[in-house]
């Protein structure tokens, strides 16, 4: 397996900023992640904004009766999308079909209720998936890894997502999936492919993940309940 998780900061750290911001500033500093070089030009860093997307969310759930959340599963055809998701459900990944429409998956841990569409990938169905972002509270984007052929395709298809008006500062988690392949690339190069670091507006987060064997899939979906819901966590 390659190494995981966004190329300037791993998935322990994420979780101990998040933590430290919502306990506040003096406990930021403590763990030293206020600290910056001396002259460094005061700008938003890709942290800060991941914390701030994720922590909105926070703020949402905490605001209401009913815990909820409804993410969107998107991504090309043959990327991985279902069998994702029945990890994510602990189901049998070893008889998948290609999803001609939709399918709705309800989750429910640590109280909290999570409401995946998993939205087809073929060419003829991508034109549908704006009719389906509406209130969405989080975007799971999966890539397939060792087809480089289609690295072009698969962001152009995102940029276009991340343009849409019902998406506008939604966060984004995207698997880098199939990474047991040895032909899978590292999910720092996809990053760097796919201009990742040009997201300014909202959080983002890539996993390198392998979908069939549940390596980095469950951890990933760990953050999104450990951070919507305020939970301990423990290296």
């Amino acid at each position: 397996m390659k190494s995981t998780g966004h190329p300037v900061w791993q998935v322990a750290g994420w979780i101990i900023q998040v933590k430290s911001l919502m306990h506040g500033r003096e406990s930021q500093e403590e763990h030293g992640l206020c600290r910056e070089p001396i002259g460094a030009e005061k700008r938003p860093s890709q942290q800060s904004v991941l914390i701030k997307g994720f922590f909105s969310v926070l703020q949402k759930l905490k605001g209401t009766t009913e815990k909820e959340l409804r993410i969107v599963l998107l991504g090309l055809d043959n990327a991985g999308k279902t069998t994702l998701l029945k990890q994510l459900s602990s189901e049998d990944v070893n008889t998948i079909t290609p999803t001609q429409g939709f399918n709705i998956k309800s989750l429910t841990s640590h109280g909290m209720k999570l409401n995946v569409w998993d939205i087809g990938g073929q060419r003829k169905i991508r034109p549908f998936w704006k009719k389906y972002l509406e209130n969405t509270d989080l975007l799971i984007y999966v890539i397939d890894s060792a087809d480089k052929k289609r690295f072009e395709e698969t962001g152009l298809e995102l940029s276009e997502l991340i343009g849409e008006e019902n998406l506008i500062g939604v966060p984004v988690l995207i698997f880098a999936n199939k990474q047991d392949l040895a032909t899978a690339s590292p999910a720092s190069e996809i990053a760097e492919g796919l201009n990742l670091h040009t997201y300014r507006d909202r959080a983002w987060q890539i996993q390198a993940c392998s979908a069939t064997s549940g390596e980095g899939v469950q951890m990933t979906f760990l953050l999104i309940l450990i951070t919507s819901h305020d939970l301990p966590f423990t290296p």
